[in-house]
């Protein structure tokens, strides 16, 4: 089932791209994806967005998420992000829905809601186990 969604995943949201460009931390701004697309990049990935740092408003982090565009020319694109903390990333892929509508289309896609999934118990357990005030 799940092998079904991520191929559905794949071809709606991804359009079946065959090239990517994903590279490392700092090098995928706008102008570099767009350049890899003319030549023939199908699918690229956004610059690592650190979620602690980006959720608490680090101008950087925000900086690199303005690179991101709202037209359709730099799509089908994916958001990367990091995060110890389970509870942050489920937070960091909310927030990037609520400020891309349309940008992202993550609300259907099968990692997101796996992330959600596995990352609760966590969230919760670590609740449960601060020390109360």
């Amino acid at each position: 089932m799940l092998e079904n969604a991520a191929y559905r995943h794949y071809r709606e949201k991804l359009q079946s791209a065959r090239y990517f460009a994903a590279p490392m931390v700092k090098q995928s701004d706008v102008a570099f994806r767009l350049l890899v697309r003319r030549w023939g990049a199908e699918c690229c990935y956004t610059p690592m967005l650190k979620s602690s740092r980006f959720l608490k408003g680090d101008h950087l982090e925000m900086t690199e998420f303005a690179t991101i565009p709202q037209s359709t020319a730099d799509r089908p694109l994916v958001a990367q992000i990091s995060g110890r903390d389970p509870a942050e990333l489920v937070a960091m892929a909310r927030l990037l829905q609520e400020l891309a509508p349309g940008g992202f289309d993550v609300s259907d896609s099968p990692r997101l809601s796996t992330l959600i999934w596995v990352a609760q118990p966590f969230v919760q357990r670590r609740a449960a186990m601060a020390p109360s005030s």
